[in-house]
């Protein structure tokens, strides 16, 4: 999704982002060293920007993927902000894009964070609460049982996570 947190992500595991044209940047390979010792190679690859625009190429970039990562505004999801630029729901936009990953992913592994959870007026557990009442009927529901709630702004919450998700 637009604005979730996936550039933020990239920059803290050490991607050299580079700018680009029309919300999609390039960065090169590198590698991200584990509180453990254990090194993480990370293919080059491109930042696409969350928009609408691009969902035609999602599909594409499941298939070339290993594992799948997908960023979503929990707190723009709970509120079920409307996009004053496209007039989109996000709530449902977010929602489409979960079910394209869920059709697609195959034996994938699928990994959802649930960004901004600092900008939330309701404590974390209540939002998750929330959260998967609101999913708990979706034929994805099973893909969200991993949810991770984040602050990404917090590098120690998110470098925890990081060595979480790939020890």
């Amino acid at each position: 999704m637009r604005v979730a947190g996936k550039t933020t992500f990239l920059k803290t595991l050490g991607a050299k982002v580079l700018p680009g044209s029309n919300n999609i940047e390039e960065y090169d390979s590198f590698t991200f060293n584990l509180d453990s010792g254990k090194k993480i190679y990370i293919g080059a690859g491109k930042d696409i920007g969350g928009h609408t625009t691009y969902i035609n190429q999602y599909t594409k970039i499941i298939e070339k993927a290993d594992v799948i990562f997908y960023f979503l505004d929990i707190e723009k999801y709970l509120n079920n902000y409307i996009d004053p630029i496209d007039g989109l729901h996000y709530r449902r936009d977010c929602n489409s894009r979960l079910d394209l990953i869920n059709i697609h992913k195959d034996s994938k592994k699928v990994i959802i964070f649930a960004t901004h959870k600092d900008k939330l007026m309701i404590t974390e557990s209540i939002a998750k609460s929330k959260f998967f009442d609101l999913m708990k009927d979706k034929k994805y529901s099973e893909m969200l049982e991993g949810i991770i709630f984040i602050n990404l702004t917090n590098i120690s919450e998110t470098k925890s996570v990081i060595n979480k998700i790939f020890n």
